[in-house]
């Protein structure tokens, strides 16, 4: 409904000049004057906090009429603003109403739009510590050990490839390890347009991740003071090669980039999405993330304001009538999952490291897995998994909605069955406050 109220705007903003801050605005109120009906704001934030706000003077538009309006903007650099390196500064705009009526309370929004400001801050070179960092290989169970004297530690399961552990001070955040994923719960759509057979192949896609074979294996070196493991691996569903990366940094992060090759497998369908999911404790219950919300968004229903959005786990699963994909929240810049007393675990998207930018990062973080909202035919059918779910991904096809028994989305938000990939940077975290000061630098 948000999407579609952004859609059906009465006022429209657009066109907005730096060089004189100004905007063109249109109104579509029918037999009203728009300085009769609403009031205008401006605000601009750095990564989702309000730094400035301040009123407009709305213009006298009669029904279809346009005029440019001017912003009595600041003439401050970001510095100079609050903003802090590497954040982004966003301009809003926003329609209330001017004063109740039956249907509709005063100060009601009627209409916004967001536009990227100029000069932002540009991200400083990566920070490293000076802690250095040691790898062990425990024979016991092949679990390759990356760890610095800062109470930072990584396990890559020397067998699988997987990302089994990240810890920070003794506590571990990591309850499943991180594995390719292919597969959505189909939405009420895909049943309509039979998806689950057309693309039924990567349903377990995921789960046919091999490193055995002569292209498969495991290799780690030392990088400009990081530890980098490659993985080798095969998806031999799909017959498609696909390495993951990881590149452990003594500042006590991990930089993850996974690639899959072409799939040489006839008729293997377009991807649902492209991606990786990991279990986090469950102790990591509050959610934070700078990107369109709060409601949930898609590839194809991308019409939600920018802004740094707080909710919990619980609150992320909606109750559709029949369970299904949901959740879904799209162009993330970063993401956390926090509890009030224990280290909580940030995600930084890298969108030059990713095959659909402009999406990057698409995440959820769920009570449940996506086989389990699949296989529900009703929600009290759902076990919670004991974890979060935490789903990361370059993109996931849209939703559709043309009809519900047979249209397909549109071909622009579909994956072919083309080389994919994705990267993000994962660290432990004290708190959402350290975020800022991450984002003042470089993810690669």
């Amino acid at each position: 409904m948000a999407a579609l109220k952004h859609a059906q705007r009465p006022v429209l903003t657009e066109s907005f000049a730096p060089a004189g801050n100004t905007v063109r605005v249109t109104s579509f109120y029918d037999h009203m004057m728009l300085d009769d009906v609403v009031t205008g704001y401006w605000s601009i934030h750095a990564d989702g906090r309000q730094l400035l706000s301040g009123a407009i003077n709305t213009p006298p538009l009669a029904p279809r009429e346009s005029a440019l309006v001017t912003l009595d903007l600041p003439d401050r650099s970001p510095a100079q603003l609050g903003a802090n390196p590497g954040e982004e500064l966003v301009l809003t705009v926003r329609w209330l109403t001017k004063y109740e009526t039956p249907m509709v309370p005063a100060a009601h929004e009627v209409a916004w739009a967001q536009f990227m400001m100029p000069n932002q801050p540009t991200a400083q070179p990566i920070v490293q510590r000076s802690s250095e960092l040691r790898v062990t290989k425990q024979n016991g169970d092949g679990m390759i050990v990356v760890e610095n004297d800062a109470g930072f530690r990584v396990g890559i399961d020397g067998f699988t490839g997987m990302l089994q552990s990240v810890s920070h001070d003794g506590i571990e955040l990591l309850a499943a390890p991180l594995q390719p994923h292919f597969w959505r719960a189909p939405v009420d759509n895909d049943r309509g347009n039979r998806m689950p057979n057309r693309q039924g192949v990567w349903r377990n896609a995921g789960g046919s991740f091999s490193i055995g074979g002569d292209a498969g294996g495991i290799e780690f070196e030392s990088m400009n003071q990081s530890v980098v493991v490659r993985v080798h691996a095969t998806l031999t569903s799909v017959k498609a090669p696909y390495t993951i990366t990881y590149t452990v940094r003594p500042s006590g992060e991990v930089h993850v980039q996974a690639e899959m090759g072409k799939p040489k497998r006839d008729g293997v369908g377009e991807l649902p999405r492209f991606g990786l999911r990991m279990g986090e404790s469950n102790a990591l219950t509050a959610l934070t993330w700078y990107g369109p919300g709060p409601d949930e968004t898609t590839w194809d229903r991308d019409e939600l304001p920018l802004g740094r959005w707080e909710s919990t786990v619980a609150e992320q699963y909606f109750h559709y009538s029949e369970p299904q994909e949901t959740g879904t929240h799209v162009s993330t810049r970063w993401l956390a999952l926090t509890s009030e007393d224990a280290p909580g675990l940030a995600v930084f998207a890298d969108p030059e490291g990713c095959s659909v930018p402009e999406q990057a990062l698409t995440f959820s973080a769920l009570p449940y897995a996506t086989e389990d909202i699949e296989n529900a035919k009703y929600a009290w059918e759902l076990e919670p998994a004991g974890f979060t779910w935490l789903t990361l991904d370059t993109a996931m096809m849209g939703v559709g909605g043309d009809n519900s028994w047979g249209a397909r989305e549109k071909a622009d938000y579909r994956l072919k069955p083309i080389a994919h990939k994705v990267a993000f940077v994962l660290r432990p975290i004290n708190g959402t406050a350290e975020i800022a000061k991450r984002r003042g630098q470089a993810l690669r």
